[in-house]
């Protein structure tokens, strides 16, 4: 036996078996086998069996077999073949009665047979079989020509097959297919991956492809952004310097224009530069964002120990109380606390002493309660429930424990309060001819003064302003009011209570009442049915000598911009230098009167000047109706702050210095941080007065 053993690759093992049927074929050709030839397999070994042989045969076999083993060296990696067994090269006969003679047996290895055998494929160069049948095209193992079968068996590039049946795809979803005409359908295509199919990996190219394109949608998009920036880079250096060439003007007029002044002072050195007040409308903050629901802010109230900016305001269906820091001017929708379930109709910060009571605020509300919140806890620390509504409230600035709010149910009343005691009032005041029938809607404390120790609660209602009176021991109290319009009508005590009038002009409302408590004066603005302006009154206080009770004396009135829905609350305040002025809201503005200071000033009363308001940084007006206005102190700067339906706008009070040239107004100061003043910004001041008393001044629209 002879043994062919292999260990090489598909072409080496078709070579070594070509060569062992070369051999074979030499062998039966000089007669070394007799009988027939057979092929055997055994074990995945190809054997050769013969009948018989004589010596001499079986020594040139191993002659042959010798010498191709020799020649096969390269081929079969040096191996030996391996020697027959024992018995066999001794010629020793088989055991089988069947046999006749020895068995020879030459190894070889397994084959599927010579037709089987396939045809050795040469390196790098492509096929039929590695192209898709439909465009021809190389496979790849990704992206969309990758491999697919179909139910037959047929491969064909994914994106290729898909084409095809959209082109020529039958109803029901049922496809031929292209090579077999085979029935399939979509569901029978598979994505495979074959060793045998020579297939194009592709991953590194698309992916490269795919950042190619990215990195040019890229470079697109700077590009354009590129272009939009250097445009946008030429109009704003357009734009500074023509803002550089006004600036260079601005300056020259201002040299000359100071250099003017200095010659007209040298000439007249007992010259006075007027100087004016202006207010400037510096910030705008909005009380609500797209998160909160904030809605209908009504009043306001300011605490100058924490510079804190309360308001009044609804989210949902709670109504509680908001804060703005002067410092920093910005609305924070974290604030809100809610406090009740029915509309707020005052809110009031403790201004006393801050030891006693450090930022508590008082509300009243229509859900019948008066509530006492810490702003520093954020918690209700009093809460009075009352039988009826409470429509205003007030703190006393002589005891830090005590308040005062007014109620209306079947009759008007006022209530008086204390801190230690948080279940009832400490006493009640009923008196429907001394309080009248409306509600009160507005109530301010009067605390006891160097010549006047008596206490008493400016309060106002649609019949008119009117001072509740308390008692030097804070039991007898009782209620004054007297009509006086423009001069005082001076009251007699013994003619009772019922004979007092609240102060009112005819056919008017009041909406507001307010006191300043440093300079004592007092101010109360109404409303006509029917006409197109308010009214406001302003005045001192006097003591009646035979009650020893407060009145409201009129001394200046002056007619003031168109009515707001429902009632606008006024102010009237004391600046740093001394001066009383009005402010007051109206639709989309706002008024500010002083009173006059020049020399012609009569012992009665002086006529009231319209301070102007100045637009900047594009305020140009009050956006809605002013429901609320108050004066704000932080620091050395002074504003005005009015609050709308959805903003508190705040007005910064600036001193300016008005030159004898008016030219000079006109354009930009750089020491005035706020901004130049026009022509139209400081009106020519008017002022209508008589030997019979002063009135109401002509009215020069702001503006705004």
């Amino acid at each position: 036996m002879d043994y062919y053993d292999n260990h090489g690759n598909e072409e080496e093992a078709y070579n070594d078996y070509e060569e062992g049927l070369a051999a074979l074929d030499h062998l039966v050709a000089e007669g070394h086998f007799r009988g027939p030839v057979g092929l055997v397999y055994n074990g995945g070994v190809g054997v050769i069996l013969s009948q018989g042989s004589n010596e001499h045969e079986s020594d040139q076999h191993d002659d042959s077999d010798e010498h191709d083993n020799e020649g096969d060296g390269s081929v079969h990696g040096g191996e030996q073949a391996e020697p027959a067994r024992e018995d066999e090269r001794q010629g020793t006969p088989s055991q089988d009665p069947d046999f006749q003679s020895q068995v020879d047996v030459v190894v070889l290895p397994k084959q599927q047979g010579r037709n089987s055998v396939p045809e050795p494929r040469p390196k790098n160069v492509e096929t039929e079989e590695s192209t898709c049948p439909i465009c021809f095209e190389a496979w790849t193992n990704s992206g969309p020509h990758r491999m697919a079968s179909l139910k037959c068996g047929h491969l064909y590039g994914e994106s290729c097959i898909f084409k095809w049946i959209a082109q020529r795809g039958q109803q029901g979803g049922k496809f031929k297919c292209p090579e077999c005409n085979y029935l399939s359908s979509r569901k029978d295509i598979r994505r495979i991956w074959s060793r045998s199919v020579v297939a194009i990996d592709t991953t590194e190219k698309d992916e490269a492809v795919a950042r190619a394109r990215k990195e040019q949608d890229a470079r697109i998009r700077l590009e354009l952004e590129l272009k939009q920036s250097r445009m946008a880079h030429e109009m704003l250096k357009s734009e500074a310097i023509k803002l550089q060439q006004k600036h260079d003007h601005q300056r020259a007029l201002k040299r000359k224009y100071r250099a003017q002044v200095k010659q007209l002072q040298f000439a007249n050195p007992n010259m006075h530069i007027q100087r004016q007040f202006v207010f400037r409308a510096t910030r705008v903050i909005l009380l609500s964002d797209k998160n909160t629901d904030a809605q209908d802010p009504r009043y306001l109230s300011y605490r100058p120990n924490e510079q804190m900016l309360i308001y009044s305001q609804q989210r949902h269906s709670m109504h509680g109380i908001a804060r703005i820091f002067m410092a920093d001017g910005v609305y924070d929708p974290h604030s809100f606390i809610p406090l009740h379930a029915q509309p707020i109709k005052d809110v009031q910060c403790f201004n006393g002493e801050p030891s006693c009571n450090r930022s508590l605020i008082l509300t009243a509300s229509m859900d019948k309660t008066l509530k006492v919140t810490s702003w520093t806890t954020r918690q209700v620390v009093v809460s009075y429930k009352l039988d009826v509504p409470v429509w205003s409230c007030c703190w006393s600035t002589s005891n830090p424990y005590t308040m005062y709010c007014s109620i209306k149910g079947p009759q008007t009343g006022i209530a008086t309060l204390d801190l230690r005691n948080p279940n009832t009032p400490v006493s009640m005041f009923q008196q429907p001819s001394s309080l009248g029938h409306s509600p009160i809607h507005s109530m301010a404390f009067i605390g006891p003064h160097a010549n006047q120790n008596r206490e008493g609660v400016l309060c106002g209602n649609l019949e008119g302003a009117f001072i509740y009176n308390l008692g030097s021991d804070q039991e007898s109290i009782s209620a004054s009011q007297e009509a006086t319009i423009g001069i005082t009508q001076p009251s007699s005590s013994s003619v009772g209570d019922q004979m007092h009038k609240p102060l009112r002009f005819p056919g008017g409302s009041c909406t507001s009442v307010s006191f300043d408590e440093d300079s004592r004066q007092w101010m109360a603005s109404y409303k006509f049915l029917g006409k197109e302006y308010t009214q406001h009154s302003r005045g001192i206080l006097s003591i009646d000598q035979g009650s020893e009770q407060y009145n409201l004396v009129s001394q200046q009135q002056v007619s003031g911009g168109p009515p707001v829905k429902g009632m606008a609350r006024t102010s009237v305040f004391s600046h740093q230098d001394g001066s009383i002025k009005m402010a007051a809201g109206s639709e989309g503005s706002v008024f500010v009167w002083q009173e006059e200071t020049s020399s012609r000033r009569k012992s009665i009363g002086s006529a009231l000047e319209r301070l102007p308001l100045q637009s900047v940084n594009g305020y140009s007006q009050v956006k809605g109706s002013v429901r609320d206005i108050k004066y704000v102190s932080v620091g050395h700067d002074e504003y005005l702050a009015a609050l709308t339906e959805k903003e508190v706008q705040l007005f910064r009070w600036s001193e300016l210095e008005l030159d004898s040239v008016q030219d000079v107004s006109e354009e930009s100061d750089d020491n005035d941080p706020g901004g130049g003043v026009s022509n139209e910004g400081i009106p020519a001041k008017r002022r209508l007065e008589s030997e019979d008393g002063p009135h109401p001044p002509q009215l020069i629209s702001p503006p705004l």
